[in-house]
């Protein structure tokens, strides 16, 4: 993929057209008709973002991870496999929108003199290499990319004399959150795709069907616990924590069961786990979020046991084992 993407940009024949995505429920998209000027400023800056945050920091790599692991540490390009997580944010399908439609589809150019320009909540911009190859890139809008004409706005268009401001503006900048390349979505801001387009409900729904199954393996101190179901609340806040209590859900340990035997294992071979969590009467003990925290990452299989014979190794968040 990343090679693909590299050859499209590199073409001497790069072009790009832009789209804004607007904050209706159903996210209409608008063309935006832009000078060659513009154009050809975006289409460099964007090729640049590309380069630098998608080809150069996975060059040589063949496998890109899934979003449905959400595990990983590091910011870096993520495959969003929404069938696995059974979302798909409507914007998504707009970035589909602009390859079915073409460049001479009959999609309404937005009127910066009528249409509202505070309802736009993401920009489209397709780069094309003029051989049919494509890849679109999606860039999420704050408020504050917007700037509201008022009565006393004034600019220098030409640089020597004043003039009143008539529209509002938006900035443009050269930021990629998601993409769409080979009929495939990718992602490179995973925060945002949480925070405005719908993941974070995913994942609490995942980690609510997975506190039952972490409580029916029945090695937690559930005593002085009025309601045990909700042992995790205090942690929705953590979102890195609510991300491993989602993948638990999906992973083989609940499935299959573990004993206080299998943990101690794991605490006596990294004492990491044995410095933050504590045993008493052969249960578990979850006081604190600490103690939270490590159990639920210890009960992640891809954290803590080999997939084979069950050994133990540490692979979230590189911790070290001393």
């Amino acid at each position: 993929m990343f090679q693909s993407v590299e050859t499209i940009i590199k073409s001497k024949h790069i072009s790009g057209e832009a789209f804004f995505v607007m904050s209706d429920a159903q996210s209409e998209i608008y063309r935006v008709n832009l000078e060659p000027t513009a154009e050809s400023n975006m289409t460099i800056e964007f090729c640049n973002t590309l380069t630098s945050v998608v080809i150069k920091p996975n060059s040589g790599k063949t496998n890109v991870p899934l979003v449905s692991t959400l595990l990983e540490r590091d910011k870096q390009v993520f495959e969003y496999d929404h069938a696995k997580i059974n979302h798909m944010p409507p914007e998504f399908s707009r970035m589909q929108d602009v390859l079915s439609n073409g460049i001479n589809s009959k999609i309404n150019s937005f009127d910066f003199t009528k249409d509202n320009l505070a309802q736009v909540k993401g920009v489209i911009y397709h780069l094309c290499d003029g051989n049919g190859n494509s890849v679109v890139l999606y860039q999420h809008k704050y408020p504050v990319s917007l700037h509201k004409k008022t009565k006393l706005s004034y600019w220098s268009l030409n640089g020597r004399t004043l003039d009143r401001v008539t529209n509002d503006s938006i900035d443009i900048n050269n930021t990629i959150d998601f993409f769409y390349f080979n009929k495939v979505f990718y992602v490179i801001n995973v925060n945002l795709l949480e925070r405005f387009y719908g993941l974070e409900a995913v994942i609490d729904n995942l980690a609510k069907k997975a506190t039952p199954l972490v409580l029916s393996l029945n090695i937690i101190d559930q005593s002085g616990m009025a309601k045990p179901n909700n042992i995790f609340d205090d942690m929705h806040k953590d979102r890195r924590f609510m991300k491993t209590l989602a993948m638990v859900a999906q992973g083989t340990i609940v499935q299959k069961g573990i004993d206080i035997s299998q943990i101690e294992k794991v605490m006596s071979n990294f004492p990491i786990f044995q410095r933050k969590l504590m045993i008493n009467n052969n249960l578990i003990v979850l006081k604190t979020k600490e103690q939270k925290r490590y159990f639920i990452r210890l009960l992640n299989n891809e954290a803590s046991f080999a997939a084979l014979d069950n050994s133990p190794f540490l692979a979230v968040e590189k911790d070290s084992a001393n």
